[in-house]
């Protein structure tokens, strides 16, 4: 028996990666125990009785163990990243590339964390290619294997082939989530800050051999955020209200970083009648029921290719939206130069009707990014290949040791009481529950369990 960690860092986007690989290692009579940031915290204490831990990325490393415990970890760590995709897997831009694949501590000359990685699990040959030649080092802990959240078992009863759309229903995703946060946090403090400081932010800064990498990406400029999502929310209305107009049936995909009470107070205020989907709801089960989804540019766009899904993209629509577009923006990832983006809202409708009365249609090209970037369509497997990645790292690991199955029993007295506690705090606080801050609850821990079982 051998007991492997899987830290759901967003419950809403990982649970149905760690259900389906509970199934996969389910074969080999392994057991796969949940985590999230919030039970991070035992996780320092407790991290040798698993077998092995699987996280998003190294940074995490650091940010669970200080640097102390960093060198006497004993457990196989696997990196699984939970985004691979888009500009952050252009190899045109390799400094951004290494960065997000190895972190901002190993760039700037700390390798702790990337030493302690047994296995880096890649969604594609081109984030995996570009490690392996600029660390060689790395090249036998880089491995590849696809998209994990469009493993068959993942999409399951949701898969292109076992579409059931309503006839003319169109899907909106949004990102507002300076001006329309969660928690109702105020821009202004951000905007505030980042005008008192006039440094350079950098992504990273190597001083031994003065490498270094200038933040360009979404949220360096917290003014660009804001006019770029002050342009798009007016865009979006427009566009909703066009198609409400035109009987079109309006589904919307709020960004999970957003307050889904602004938008009902919105479709109240100006009576849009439009579907506001349960953030819980999987995107690819939201997104095969729509005609068209359509949004500012987002890694979104690849889900919905990969899955049958023409998007549309409105960062044509109005001239000076670009004006406010960095150079790490999703806008400039390989993908959107085969997005429709019309330049006006009447060819943006003319683009559904032609979407409507002609079957889906992929071109050569985006085949060929989907499949570097995300290993498509053989990620239909990627958590068998994920699961063969753990073994292959177990196989000449010596069996369990008697402390390791009684830590596991204490482990799991603590993790229940902290969680009790967590509960118990939340309720008094009356704290707002996210994809980010949920607990791990026998209730929660079960539905994930039985989420890839279709």
């Amino acid at each position: 028996m051998r007991y492997i960690y899987f830290h759901i860092d967003e419950l809403n986007r990982d649970a149905i990666v760690a259900s389906v690989l509970g199934s996969e290692l389910k074969k080999y009579g392994w057991k796969v125990i949940y985590g999230n940031r919030f039970l991070s915290r035992l996780l320092k204490h407790f991290e040798w009785i698993f077998d092995a831990i699987i996280l998003p990325k190294p940074l995490f490393i650091s940010a669970i163990f200080n640097e102390n415990q960093i060198n006497k970890l004993k457990s196989k760590y696997v990196m699984l990243y939970t985004e691979n995709i888009g500009i952050v897997a252009d190899d045109t831009h390799p400094k951004m590339l290494l960065r997000c694949a190895l972190d901002p501590d190993f760039m700037s000359g700390k390798n702790d964390s990337v030493e302690k990685v047994s296995a880096f699990c890649f969604w594609g040959e081109q984030v995996a290619n570009v490690v392996r030649n600029s660390y060689p080092p790395l090249k036998n802990k880089c491995y590849v294997v696809g998209h994990p959240r469009h493993d068959k078992r993942a999409i399951g009863k949701n898969s292109p082939n076992n579409k059931s759309y309503h006839k003319k229903s169109v899907g909106i995703i949004t990102r507002f989530v300076a001006i329309n946060d969660y928690y109702e946090r105020n821009p202004i403090a951000d905007l505030v800050n980042r005008f008192l400081n006039d440094d350079i932010l950098y992504e990273y800064k190597n001083q031994a051999n003065d490498d270094f990498l200038i933040n360009e990406k979404r949220g360096s400029r917290p003014d660009h955020d804001l006019f770029l999502e002050i342009i798009d929310i007016k865009i979006i209305i427009k566009i909703i209200k066009r198609l409400k107009a035109d009987g079109y049936n309006v589904s919307i995909k709020i960004h999970p970083r957003e307050n889904p009470d602004t938008w009902r107070k919105i479709d109240s205020f100006l009576h849009l009648d439009i579907d506001i989907v349960d953030p819980q709801l999987p995107f690819s089960s939201w997104a095969v029921e729509q005609n068209c989804v359509i949004g500012p540019p987002s890694t979104s766009f690849y889900d919905c290719f990969m899955l049958g899904i023409t998007p549309i993209s409105i960062a044509n629509i109005d001239p000076e939206r670009q004006r406010f577009v960095s150079k790490y923006f999703e806008e400039n990832n390989k993908l959107m130069e085969h997005v429709i983006a019309p330049y006006n809202i009447d060819d943006l409708l003319d683009n559904i009707r032609q979407i409507e009365s002609n079957d889906f249609f992929m071109s050569a090209d985006i085949e060929n990014i989907l499949y570097k970037e995300a290993n498509f369509p053989l990620c239909s497997k990627s958590i068998e290949a994920l699961g063969s990645v753990v073994k292959r790292i177990l196989e000449t690991e010596p069996d369990r040791t008697l402390s390791q199955f009684f830590g596991l029993y204490f482990y799991n007295f603590f993790r229940s009481a902290y969680t009790l506690l967590g509960v118990l705090r939340n309720f008094l606080l009356r704290r707002k529950i996210t994809s980010s801050n949920f607990l791990l609850t026998p209730i929660t821990a079960r539905k994930i369990k039985i989420m890839g079982n279709f």
